[in-house]
This record gives structure tokens, sequence and C-alpha cells, in this order.
């Protein structure tokens, strides 16, 4: 299967992890949840392979995402995107996605579970309780946030310790700087979304275009190569529907930008 490939070459590697989330349609879920997928997450996630890894998440152990469909919309994604919008009975819609996504992924414990996006019409307090909840009864071991201000991240710490933030982040889209300044100064791994995208600057002529050429690498090396040393904290999650294409992600780990290349790229954005 080909998910299965694209598990053990990231294993391997100790760098990557299957993203399968909007990639795998509702008919292939259960190539994620085979025991042998489930046996190379457990190989990547092992102590020395985080130590190693550049892009696997720092915070959680394990690494499939599965996405699970109604319709168009996406819902109880695994680890990664835990929960869809949430519902008014936002205690009693949160525990259905965790539990779903427990049976899913054949589990007794989600290591990472993120809020995919607070609901304005729900009392931030009310989320973040059922979110510590299921963390108190051992159902989840880290919880994150996505889609969230600085004031979020700190609502949410009177609640639980927050282990990542998902936000929207790349070469083009800088508006949650002091979200990712607020993580990396309180030890809280970013995952900037949509990490590969550099507009303008990887078309013919662009600085990134031109770093990549100067530097033998591809214009997405060049974007994830310039998140990874924006900050420590840091936690690209390129998706990736193939082999070819995880290779080249992977490969944006030992591309090294210098001073002069970093300061031009940075100057135009």
């Amino acid at each position: 299967m080909r998910a299965h490939r694209i598990v053990a070459l990231a294993g391997g590697a100790g760098q990557a992890v299957l993203i399968a989330d909007q990639q795998v349609s509702a008919p292939r879920h259960d190539d994620l949840f085979r025991p042998e997928t489930r046996q190379y997450a457990r190989d990547i996630a092992a102590p020395d392979a985080q130590k190693r890894a550049q892009l696997l998440l720092r915070q959680g152990n394990a690494v499939a995402l599965g996405a699970c469909q109604r319709g168009n919309q996406p819902f109880g994604r695994a680890l990664l995107d835990g929960m869809g919008g949430v519902a008014r009975r936002a205690l009693e819609y949160l525990r259905q996605q965790a539990e779903l996504s427990l049976r899913k992924l054949r589990t007794e414990r989600l290591d990472l579970l993120q809020l995919h996006r607070p609901d304005p019409q729900v009392p931030l307090a009310e989320q973040f309780g059922a979110l510590a909840e299921l963390q108190s009864e051992g159902k989840v071991a880290a919880l994150g946030l996505s889609n969230v201000t600085v004031a979020q991240i700190e609502e949410a710490g009177r609640y639980f310790s927050v282990a990542t933030v998902q936000n929207r982040y790349n070469l083009t889209d800088g508006s949650s700087e002091d979200v990712l300044d607020h993580c990396t100064a309180h030890g809280i791994g970013f995952i900037p979304w949509a990490p590969i995208s550099a507009g303008a600057l990887a078309a013919q002529g662009g600085t990134v275009a031109a770093a990549a050429e100067r530097l033998g690498a591809t214009p997405g090396q060049i974007a994830l190569a310039w998140l990874l040393r924006r900050s420590p904290a840091m936690l690209p999650i390129p998706g990736t529907g193939s082999i070819a294409h995880l290779e080249e992600n992977l490969g944006a780990a030992a591309v090294r930008l210098d001073d002069d290349t970093y300061a031009e790229i940075t100057a135009a954005r």
C-alpha cells in the first residue's frame, strides 16, 4: 500500500510524519490503521528518532494522522487536527470526537490532540475544560491548539499545559508572527500549516527561486529551511501524497541557509 511505503520511508529517515489528512479519502482509512502501519508509527516515535527529527512533532509520540469524512467536511482527525468545529454542547462533542479518534487508531490514548479552531459561540472555558478533562482521564497525553491568538493560548494555559500551536504561517503569511514569538519564548511547539507557500518569491527571478538554484535545492525546500531557521520551536508539517514529494520535503532538513540568504529572503517577504 502506498500509505505503508510512505510511513516506512519516513520512519527510516527518522525525520517526518505521515500526514494523511485531506490526502486520504474515507474509503482508504483502513490503510492507516493496519498493525504494520501502527508499528511503523511506534518505530518513528522512539526517543532516539525524535531527537534526530527535524520535521517530527517534538511534543507527540504517535505520527499517523487519519481523517474521517462526513460529506466534504473532515471531522475527528485523529492526532494533529483532532477536533473540527465545536458544537454548542462542547463537552459532549469533544468527547465524542476523541472517542472516535481512539477507536479509529485502535489505541487507549492519543499522544497529541489539538483543538482545531475555537468556536466563538461557545465559551473558551467550556472548550478548554473539556480538553483538560480528557487529559485528566488519561485519554490524551498532550494538548494543543490551532488557529488561535496569543490571548487564547494564555487562557488555555489556565486549564492545561499547551504543547503545540498550529497556525497558518509561511513566507507569504506572517499574520501569526506574535503567536510564533510567544511559542518560541515559552517552549511551545509551533506547527505552521501551509508551510511551503512562497508565492511570487518562488517564481522565476524571485528570491526563493534564486536561492534554490544557488543551493541546488527546490523552492519548497528553501521555504522549509527558512522556517526551520526562523525559530527553534518550528515544527513544519508539509503534506504529501507521494514518496517523491516526501523525499523532497525530508531533504529540506539538510539545507543550510547562510546569514545573507536568510536575511535576503526575510527582507523580501
